[in-house]
């Protein structure tokens, strides 16, 4: 019976409305509107309280009182430098936000430590300008220095929101950095495992790139996702053997990945042009809307998936020759108080038989490590 009228009864709205509307007059509307539309009149408490918050409403509107809070947000301690801070200034002249995130000089998860690198040491910066009606452009940049090595990593993002509402947006990457070949284990624990129990699972080669970006919804719960991207790899060598544990039965392998077909012209220095085109369904893909943009909501449904990626054989001395397919579907699920679970099943494909470097192959996590975090 329950599930024959849940059959019966209409479909639930996609959009999803907010459940307590204020609007803009309700601060500033006097007594005498009061009087006319509030049935009940105010108790003697109740009318104090609202005097209370008029007065805190009136002093944080003054020009004096904002001109105070701009100066403390941006007057700056020597604590930022050490600990980390983000800045954010508002100006509503314009109506635009500004906001500056820095690291900490002391963060404990700008350390690593690799067999390539040696100690290496992590900052990223991002800034952001925001409108109100939800147009954002953003930078983000992360820098890293390799003291064995003696190199300088740098990774710059630029990426601007064109339309909230479609949630269409480019974005520009480029950079110097140093990449492993997709062993699944964090750099935590490769640093663990490689000061203490002299394994360097870890295995990295350098790239330098460049990608163009585009996204948008096409209609909702369908996205398109493609990019363009030139880069040079190149492979790396070890230049760090220190370790807090010496393992008389073992010694650090060559930066070389373990793989039963592995020869060095799959991780020699090569160019590569690569096309990838990304398109994602929720079915019945539920949203918010605000003044700022489209904000998607919960689906009962999964997230399918399709990716295709090209890369195109000498095109700016481009050797790399591929045409890979990849679909699936993922799921997040609230499970109880606080328990979520996600799941993800996919499978892909190599069409071509042509040049395929190793950075390029499909890695999974088969280290036999004891624990993965």
């Amino acid at each position: 019976m329950r599930k024959e009228t849940e059959r019966s009864l209409p479909p639930e709205p996609l959009e999803i409305k907010e459940r307590v509307k204020v609007t803009g007059n309700s601060v500033v509307n006097d007594s005498a509107f009061w009087e006319e539309h509030r049935p009940i009149p105010l108790s003697g408490e109740e009318t104090l309280s609202f005097s209370e918050k008029d007065s805190i409403i009136e002093k944080m509107n003054s020009p004096e009182y904002k001109d105070s809070i701009r100066s403390a947000q941006r007057k700056f301690r020597f604590k930022y430098l050490l600990l980390g801070k983000t800045f954010v200034y508002k100006d509503d002249s314009t109506k635009y936000t500004n906001r500056f995130s820095m690291p900490g000089l002391v963060q404990l998860s700008s350390f690593s430590y690799n067999t390539v690198d040696g100690f290496r040491y992590e900052m990223d910066f991002s800034y952001s300008l925001t409108d109100t009606s939800g147009h954002v452009l953003r930078a983000a940049t992360d820098l890293a220095y390799a003291f064995h090595r003696k190199n300088l990593d740098a990774d710059l993002s630029i990426s601007y929101m064109i339309n909230p509402f479609k949630m269409s947006r480019i974005t520009i990457n480029g950079g110097h950095i140093t990449m492993d070949y997709g062993s699944g284990m964090s750099v935590f624990l490769n640093t663990g495992y490689t000061l203490f129990a002299e394994e360097n699972y870890k295995k990295y080669y350098q790239k330098d790139y460049i990608q163009f970006r585009y996204s948008r919804e096409i209609i909702n719960g369908m996205t398109f996702d493609g990019d363009v991207e030139y880069l040079y790899r190149r492979p790396l060598q070890n230049h760090a053997s220190f370790r807090i544990v010496n393992w008389k039965d073992k010694e650090f392998t060559d930066n070389i990945p373990s793989h039963p077909d592995m020869d060095s012209t799959l991780i020699e220095a090569h160019r590569a042009m690569f096309f990838t085109f990304n398109f994602s369904y929720t079915p019945r893909q539920r949203y918010y809307l605000r003044k700022t943009g489209k904000y998607p909501g919960e689906s009962k449904y999964p997230t399918f998936f399709l990716t295709y990626r090209k890369a195109v054989k000498g095109v700016g001395g481009s050797r790399a020759d591929l045409d890979y397919f990849e679909s699936g579907l993922r799921q997040g699920l609230n499970t109880g108080f606080g328990d979520f679970l996600f799941y993800s099943v996919k499978a892909g494909v190599f069409i071509t038989g042509g040049k395929v470097f190793f950075a390029d192959y499909k890695q999974f996590e088969t280290n036999p490590i004891i624990i993965s975090v």
